[in-house]
């Protein structure tokens, strides 16, 4: 799920996970969900992958009773909600939510802080990746490159806030990567969304030079957004004497 900026924020408003509506703050939407459940229904989906865990989480287990999900969340405090929750609605038997912290790790030449490696079902029908948070230096673009390996041909990939810049950034990246092996769509809807369907099966191809560019632009942005989020945290120091 959405979540703001600063881990002081995270803390101070966590939004109640026994009310499983997608408008409040943080969330995909209503309307965007309902995209989301279309894309999915479209494939069959029997198999899900969901990176950031919450409200959403409940709500897939909700639209696909036959479907067994894994939610990946980065925080504990968050994963030992969302976990609660699944379990006293009955959801636990077909529904995982895993925690896997944030991580920084190279991948071809470019840096990303994103969720622990780990295993996925051995045929992934569909992913919504929400998470982690912006913050997280290219973390929703690793999202994929995680999962790639599992995802069967024919699947389904959804991105939410595809309006920030960030998001857009990711699908570019994921293009260069992936060639022709992957179908991009953008759907005006919520935060906006980006549809990724895998074609077919490559290999990666982290060293294209094009990509080389893409990875320093990103790091200047990230190392700029930083140094400004820390100006404007950090107090304003005494001048003169005393």
């Amino acid at each position: 799920m959405k979540q703001p900026d600063g881990a002081e924020s995270l803390r101070e408003e966590r939004p109640d996970l026994t009310v499983l509506g997608l408008d409040g703050a943080f969330s995909i939407g209503e309307q965007a969900f309902s995209v989301v459940e279309e894309l999915f229904l479209e494939v069959k989906a029997r198999t899900l992958v969901e990176f950031g865990s919450g409200r959403s989480t409940a709500r897939l287990a909700q639209s696909f009773p036959e479907a067994r999900i894994l939610s990946l969340e980065s925080g504990h405090e968050y994963w030992h909600t969302t976990s609660s929750v699944i379990s006293e609605m009955g959801f636990h038997k077909r529904v995982t939510v895993e925690l896997r912290e944030l991580q920084w790790f190279r991948v071809g030449w470019g840096m990303h802080c994103s969720y622990r490696w780990g295993g996925f079902p051995g045929s992934v029908d569909a992913v919504l990746i929400d998470g982690p948070p912006g913050w997280a230096c290219r973390g929703r673009e690793a999202c994929l490159y995680q999962v790639w390996n599992s995802l069967r041909k024919g699947g389904t990939v959804i991105l939410d806030d595809y309006a920030r810049p960030g998001e857009r950034m990711a699908a570019r990246a994921w293009k260069l990567v992936f060639g022709g092996a992957i179908e991009l769509e953008e759907l005006v809807v919520g935060h906006g969304l980006c549809v990724v369907r895998k074609v077919r099966h490559i290999l990666p191809q982290f060293l294209n030079p094009r990509l080389a560019r893409l990875n320093l632009w990103s790091c200047y942005r990230f190392l700029r957004s930083t140094a400004t989020d820390t100006l404007r945290r950090r107090p304003m120091p005494l001048t003169g004497t005393r």
